[in-house]
């Protein structure tokens, strides 16, 4: 358990993206305010947080103010699990990925990344900008035997893909 005068968290189970919990002696500073205190010291803490359900600042006893740290590093420590279990899960389903020739069952080689073009030209010189003419990145493959081609969108998955030549 830290032992300083603030602790400061990025999330909370109540939809907070930052809270900030300032351990507080009341009426214990000049002219009676709030002091700040290590945390072993408090009697009390000054909770404030940004946006979630609990937003804004409160003032709460230290036993509260403890309950809802350990409340809160739970809640960061299954949320850092089931983020780690979601990217060992899409590491794994990305190492499966392989592009291979339905028709001659050999790898296909990757070409690299082309923009392709959605729309036509002809139209947008018809029509104008009625028809929205847009680009498309994507990473082909191509088989080396029959040269059947197939494509994946740009930013989806690190190209090209392990296994492929």
């Amino acid at each position: 358990m830290s032992d300083d005068e603030k602790t400061q968290f990025k999330a909370s189970p109540t939809g907070a993206t930052w809270v900030e919990i300032t351990w507080i002696l009341p009426g214990a500073g000049m002219l009676g305010r709030d002091k700040q205190v290590p945390r072993s010291q408090a009697t009390h803490a000054r909770i404030e947080e940004v946006s979630g359900s609990n937003e804004g600042t409160r003032t709460v006893s230290a036993i509260d103010a403890n309950a809802y740290v350990r409340q809160i590093e739970e809640f960061l420590a299954e949320r850092e699990t089931a983020r780690k279990a979601a990217a060992d899960k899409r590491a794994e389903a990305v190492a499966k990925l392989a592009s291979t020739c339905p028709h001659c069952d050999v790898p296909r080689r990757y070409q690299g990344r082309r923009r392709l073009q959605t729309g036509g030209v002809g139209a947008e010189m018809v029509f104008g900008e009625m028809l929205t003419v847009s680009n498309v990145d994507v990473h082909i493959y191509t088989c080396p035997q029959c040269g059947s081609m197939e494509t994946f969108a740009d930013g989806v998955v690190a190209y090209p893909i392990a296994g492929s030549t």
